[in-house]
This record gives structure tokens, sequence and C-alpha cells, in this order.
């Protein structure tokens, strides 16, 4: 099993690590205004392509964050991991709500071409990145180094506001194509963002006080 879980773990920052590369391309194409690059064209020829294409933007995100959501609640139903299974849920509702909910089921929403959807690209990629390879350290070495446990629990601090302030973006933007029952269940997930962040900031801001906090501690794997 252990081995197994090291395959995982490392599939998954491989994989992560691809969206990141594409994060920083795409942000590259933005900031030089490169009419090629995703986030460099304007937005109605962005949502004129994607209403002619078959494939959702941002397409490889979507499919990666389901891979990831379905194994990791495995993970927890069946205890491969003790992370607690109502934080794992809430983490991917809030993540699966901007990838199903808005690029999936509309791929023509504003949002999908916001700076925002990079800049929510980031957040999860570098999120993801650390914290899938440290899993792979600690499974590999049975601890990680001081400096890999503090950035583990640490990152959080400035990427989930990062990410909060992002998603939310998306979603408000996404509102003006949104129609009838559907647009009131885009606003109400919307008010939702902000105590389902509250419930996870603090859940990592007692692990980080709980590992970090005095002497050193090295934390159990789990998935958050």
């Amino acid at each position: 099993m252990n081995r197994y879980l090291v395959l995982y773990n490392g599939v998954s920052a491989a994989l992560w690590t691809y969206v990141l590369g594409r994060a920083f391309q795409d942000a590259y194409g933005y900031l030089t205004n490169n009419q090629q690059s995703f986030y460099g064209k304007s937005m109605p020829l962005a949502v004129m392509e994607a209403l002619l294409s078959h494939t959702p933007p941002h397409h490889f995100l979507v499919l990666l964050q389901f891979f990831n959501a379905v194994f990791e609640t495995g993970h927890t139903v069946l205890g491969l991991v003790p992370s607690p299974l109502t934080t794992v849920l809430l983490q991917f509702a809030a993540r699966l709500f901007i990838t199903h909910g808005i690029t999936l089921t509309l791929p023509y929403a504003p949002g999908n071409f916001h700076p925002a959807y990079l800049g929510l690209s980031f957040s999860w990629a570098i999120t993801e990145v650390t914290r899938y390879s440290y899993y792979v350290v600690k499974l590999v070495n049975g601890h990680a180094p001081r400096w890999f446990t503090w950035l583990r629990y640490s990152l959080f601090i400035v990427l989930y506001p990062m990410g909060l302030v992002c998603e939310a973006t998306v979603v408000y933007s996404s509102l003006v194509v949104a129609l009838d029952n559907y647009y009131w269940f885009l606003v109400f997930g919307l008010t939702m963002y902000v105590p389902g962040f509250l419930s996870l900031y603090s859940y990592m801001w007692r692990q980080r006080r709980k590992i970090l906090g005095g002497k050193l501690n090295e934390p159990k794997i789990n998935s958050q």
C-alpha cells in the first residue's frame, strides 16, 4: 500500500507540475499581450472559440481535479489516510464547483477567460505540487526536511486567500450567462465560499500549530 501511495502522490505531483508550467506560459502570454496565448485573446474571440470547440477550456485541469477528488475521497473512506472526510469533501466541492460547475457546464462563460482563472491555477498548482511532493518524500524517507515541512504548512497562509478571491471572481464573472435556476445555484454556491474558506483555513492553521508549534513533530500523512 505504501508503494501505491508513493505512485499516486508522485503522479499527482507530476501532473500538477504540468499545470503550473502551463500557468507560467499563460501568464507570459497575458503579460506580453500575445494574441495566440489563451489569456492574450480578446474576450469575444475566446468565447467564440469555446462555443465552436468540442473541448472545454482548461480541460486538463478539469480532468485532473476530478481524478484527485475521486481517488482522495476513496483513500479517506477506505482509511488509507487519516484525513477528516468532511474536510476532504469541502475542499474538492469548492474546486469542482469551478471546474465542473463553471468550466464544464458553461464553457463559454466569461469567468473561464478571466485573469482570475489564471490566479486560481497558480494557487491550486503551487499548493498541490508542494503537497504531493511532500507526501512522496515522507513516504519514501519516513520524514521530510524541516524547511519542506515548514513550506508545506505555511504556503496556505497566502495561497488559500488568493484562491478564495480568484474562485469567487470566476463565479461572479460567469453569472451573466447563467439562466434561471442555474443562476441561483451559482449565487448560492458563491455565498458558501466564505464559510467554507473559514473552515478549511482554520483547519490548516490547527495543523500548522500542531506540527510546527514548539518542537517540530513529523506529521502523519494526510490529504490536506
